[in-house]
Order: structure tokens, then sequence, then C-alpha cells
């Protein structure tokens, strides 16, 4: 019997306060014509505390970058927060691919 999971990948990521951050995910799967959106959000209330910025770097093969840029950094507090990843596939239903912790220091 095959088994299906649909459970997002784990990736926690802590950062110093208001330095960049970008992360190079190879998925290994064509990824072509898939949109992304990604998001810092609060661990109480889930209302977004940042966007990430998400580029394709080559989605044939199934890469994509996603980072924030000092600015952006610079305007989230110290704390722990969640983030995650979105992707909808072409005629497809949005899903979280990604998701973890995202640690901010002072």
């Amino acid at each position: 019997m095959a088994t299906v999971s649909a459970t997002p990948g784990t990736l926690n990521v802590t950062v110093k306060r208001g330095e960049a951050v970008s992360q190079l995910l190879d998925f290994s799967i064509a990824l072509t014509g898939y949109t992304f959106s990604a998001e810092i959000v609060s661990a109480v209330t889930y209302a977004q505390v940042s966007a990430l910025a998400v580029t394709a770097v080559n989605l044939a093969t199934g890469q994509v970058n996603v980072g924030i840029s000092a600015a952006n950094a610079a305007n989230v507090p110290a704390g722990t927060y969640l983030w995650r990843l979105v992707w909808t596939p072409p005629a497809g239903d949005a899903r979280t691919a990604l998701e973890g912790i995202w640690e901010v220091s002072r």
C-alpha cells in the first residue's frame, strides 16, 4: 500500500536582528509554473510580521531562494516567530511546503 504525506518540511531559522539572510532551497522536483509566497508570522496570533522574498533560481530543477533584506529584518523585533513558504502549482491549490521557527536575537 502506498503512503501519501502532505506534511510540510521543517526549517528553523535563527538570525540576528537587522541582518539580511537568504537560503537556497532545493526541492528536487520541477516547479515550473508554480507561484510562491513566504512570511514571518506571530507565534501567538499568526498575524504577519514581515513578508519574505521568494526568488526563482531554477524552477525546472526545483530551486528557489527565500530571504529577507537587512532593512526589512530591522523591523522584526527580537523574539520567536513562525515562518512558512507556500506554493501554488499551476491550476492547483496553495499549500504550505516548508515551515519552521524564526528566532530573532538582539
